[in-house]
């Protein structure tokens, strides 16, 4: 029996693209495309399954690549806090310049590892890269939000 309850799946569809186009209207586009296609690739499948969760990836990798162009670097176009993921207050400025300054390598990294929190092993085999290799990606990206950050004491 198959588990095909899409609230999963759209929510990471709907976190990925928002953060990574920092564009809400750009996001939501894009992310119902990422939607469909998913859907007409993984019918068969238990949306918690290893080869669901590499779609996925694949998926976003491949829409990201395609309209990352569409990006308007600075300021994003909607509040984050607006989007209802981060409290009331929370200060954006990290993530923006981040975005701004990460190598795209580094930016894809964190958002499958730590804002979708998907498992490294479905990462590095879906986007073809070592583990090794989405580890030092995913540390170098973490360094550089903690310098945006700075002291939290």
């Amino acid at each position: 029996m198959t588990n095909n309850s899409p609230t999963k799946s759209l929510r990471h569809f709907a976190l990925f693209f928002f953060f990574a186009f920092l564009d809400e209207r750009l996001a939501m586009e894009v992310a119902d495309r990422a939607v469909t296609s998913y859907r007409s690739k993984t019918k068969s499948l238990d949306q918690n399954s290893t080869e669901a969760r590499k779609i996925l990836i694949k998926i976003c990798a491949e829409l990201w690549k395609s309209n990352k162009k569409r990006i308007v670097h600075g300021r994003p176009s909607s509040q984050l806090n607006d989007f209802g993921h981060l409290p009331a207050g929370a200060d954006q400025t990290a993530w923006v310049r981040f975005h701004k300054d990460a190598a795209e390598e580094e930016l894809l990294a964190i958002l499958f590892s730590q804002v979708l929190g998907l498992p490294a092993q479905d990462i590095s085999e879906a986007l073809k890269i070592s583990t090794g290799t989405l580890r030092h990606r995913i540390g170098r990206g973490i360094r550089m939000l903690g310098e945006y950050v700075g002291p939290t004491l």
